[in-house]
């Protein structure tokens, strides 16, 4: 049996308009997702800003008590832990890269859970569950974006206290990415 010639290019033109409209599609939804990670990439950063009053009072209170803690800062310090949980689970979804967000502001993950870690604790401890779990995944992330980065190599992070008029040293990359 023999197909006519005009039933092979018939089918031929066919699979060609079926190959173009998924490839166009394909590409749609590509250039889609990137649409969408760009909006989360905002959202991250919009989250950042939010924060920036409230970090930088964090970053004066000594926390080494959470017991004493004023209902000002608590409500400062939940403002943050829910900005960076939101930050951590975009990236968690996938609606952001981890590269792009480190890049962005690694050192304030870094500071921050450095000044909410015995807090951190402590309402973990009076609420039985995980508190801040994401802001601490972020510092470790972002320990691990500053370890692995050449041109950090011989870089301190510090957390400037007004208080005590001086950079502490918060985190600093060893040989063989190992932290102090």
């Amino acid at each position: 049996m023999t197909i006519s010639v005009d039933l092979a290019w018939a089918v031929f033109a066919l699979a060609v308009v079926v190959a173009s409209v998924v490839a166009i599609g394909l590409a749609i939804r590509a250039e889609l997702s990137r649409g969408h990670r760009f909006q989360a990439f905002l959202e991250a950063k919009k989250l950042l800003h939010k924060t920036r009053a409230a970090r930088t009072e964090l970053y004066q209170l000594d926390l080494s008590d959470p017991k004493i803690v004023s209902p000002q800062d608590k409500e400062r310090i939940d403002l943050i832990v829910r900005a960076f949980n939101e930050i951590g689970l975009l990236i968690e979804k996938g609606y952001v890269s981890m590269k792009d967000v480190m890049g962005l502001a690694y050192p304030v993950f870094i500071r921050v859970w450095r000044q909410l870690e015995a807090y951190a604790r402590h309402r973990e401890e009076l609420e039985g569950n995980r508190w801040a779990r994401r802001v601490e995944w972020l510092a470790e992330l972002a320990k691990e974006y500053h370890n692995k980065h050449p041109k950090h190599k011989n870089r301190k992070i510090f957390l400037y206290n007004e208080m005590l008029g001086k950079k502490l040293p918060i985190h600093e990359p060893k040989a063989g990415g190992i932290t102090v």
